[in-house]
């Protein structure tokens, strides 16, 4: 099962403290991390929480990592180098661009599925997590 979460909400309302007292609080700050990791009031609020703290440096290294960085925003520097290509086609009235352009909308549709793989991996293990400190 997908589940689609607002980051910028889940920043907001731990933020402004605007959450039910029932929400699990330790995984709308997780939310807030993945939403905005280098604000500073979730930072300072994050070290409480060991469960957090881990995730929070994993985060932390990932987002300093160049090569990381890189290997994340490849593809999508390729796919817009592509798509200047495809427009420049189409004005020389090329058909193939066409076909090319499909292409790139399923790879893109491919990155996108990919990245909601790893979302859904991420929320298994937060709810592993979850239940192993209960």
């Amino acid at each position: 099962m997908i589940y689609a979460i607002q980051l910028d909400k889940a920043l907001e309302q731990f933020l402004n403290k605007n959450y039910n007292e029932d929400e699990d609080l330790e995984l709308l700050a997780l939310f807030a991390a993945i939403a905005d990791i280098n604000n500073e009031q979730v930072r300072k609020e994050l070290m409480d929480s060991p469960l957090i703290q881990g995730i929070y440096k994993d985060a932390k290294k990932l987002s300093l990592d160049k090569e990381a960085q890189l290997m994340l925003f490849g593809e999508e520097l390729e796919i817009m180098d592509r798509n200047t290509d495809i427009l420049y086609a189409k004005r020389e009235g090329r058909a193939e661009a066409d076909e090319e352009y499909k292409e790139i909308i399923a790879e893109k549709d491919s990155i996108i599925a990919d990245k909601e793989a790893i979302i859904a991996e991420l929320q298994a293990k937060i709810r592993l997590l979850e239940k192993t400190q209960h």
